[in-house]
């Protein structure tokens, strides 16, 4: 899990939703030393899985969360809100819910 912000605080909302348990690894942008929409956070992020194609951002700000990882060529799954996609190179998936998104990704897309 790719995450911007303090470490008191994502770690708190990781335990709190039992999130923590569901993921390899969490980097923070505080712990990290850059953020999101940066290479290096990503980079950061892959060394929890050895290939690539295990590796997926989930995010709704198409900016930061999803052109972020797509340039590292990471799989990708836009959190819509309904909106449609600005722009060339779609996710990988796009659906309105973080849950539909989950979903698909679980399906084997």
């Amino acid at each position: 899990m790719v995450t911007n912000g303090t470490r008191a605080q994502q770690s708190r909302k990781m335990r709190f939703t039992g999130l923590d348990n569901l993921v390899d690894g969490i980097v923070i942008s505080e712990s990290a030393g850059a953020k999101k929409p940066e290479p290096e956070i990503f980079r950061q992020a892959l060394e929890y899985r050895a290939d690539n194609s295990t590796v997926w951002m989930v995010g709704a700000n198409a900016d930061a969360d999803i052109r972020g990882a797509q340039k590292l060529g990471l799989s990708t799954g836009w959190v819509s809100h309904e909106k449609s996609w600005e722009g060339t190179d779609s996710p990988t998936i796009i659906q309105p819910t973080t849950v539909r998104v989950l979903e698909e990704i679980h399906l084997g897309r």
